[in-house]
Order: C-alpha cells, then sequence, then structure tokens
C-alpha cells in the first residue's frame, strides 16, 4: 500500500507584483483631454455625464460629513442652552412659589 507511482503535483503560487497607479495624474490627464477635445470643437455625445456617478460617489461624503458635523454641534449647542433655560426658569419658579406661600 505505500507504494506510489506518480508524484502529487505541487501547489501553484499566483506571484502578483502590483504596479504603481497615480489616481491624481489620471484625472488630470482626462480633464487636460476633455479640455483639448473642447477647444477643437469636437463634439463626444455623454462627455458630460461620463463618470457622473463616481464623481458624485467621491465627492458626496465630504460634504455629507461636513453637513453632518454642522448639525451634531448645533444639537449640542440646543442641548446645552435647554439645560440652562430649564435652570433659569425652575429657579425663578421657586422664587416665585416662595413668594406665593
Amino acid at each position: 500500500m505505500g507504494l506510489i507511482i506518480f508524484k502529487p503535483p505541487q501547489y501553484k503560487v499566483f506571484n502578483y507584483k502590483p504596479r504603481y497607479w497615480n489616481e491624481r495624474k489620471e484625472e488630470l490627464d482626462e480633464i487636460i483631454d476633455r479640455a483639448k477635445r473642447q477647444e477643437a470643437g469636437e463634439y463626444v455625445p455623454g462627455d458630460y455625464i461620463k463618470g457622473g456617478f463616481k464623481k458624485m460617489r467621491i465627492t458626496n461624503p465630504k460634504k455629507v460629513n461636513k453637513v453632518a458635523t454642522i448639525i451634531k454641534w448645533i444639537g449640542v449647542f440646543a442641548a446645552c442652552a435647554l439645560v440652562l433655560a430649564a435652570f433659569y426658569f425652575a429657579k425663578t419658579l421657586e422664587a416665585v412659589m416662595d413668594k406665593l406661600g
């Protein structure tokens, strides 16, 4: 039973070597290319729409985070104002109740 005729195959290793990718340079190249086409008067259907959702997805979180932060701070200030107003009115109400009886 210990007699093996064929050797089991070796595991295949995937050797992945990532290449450098500069996203900012690629976007800049697209903007320059689009400007050159506009100067030349070339019309490309859908050029203004192309990549619109991707741009919106990338830029929206920053705006949403700013708005959310502002709303949070407004909520904190409003809560503080309510607490201070409650203490003020409680003291004035207590003073009025003491005068009445």
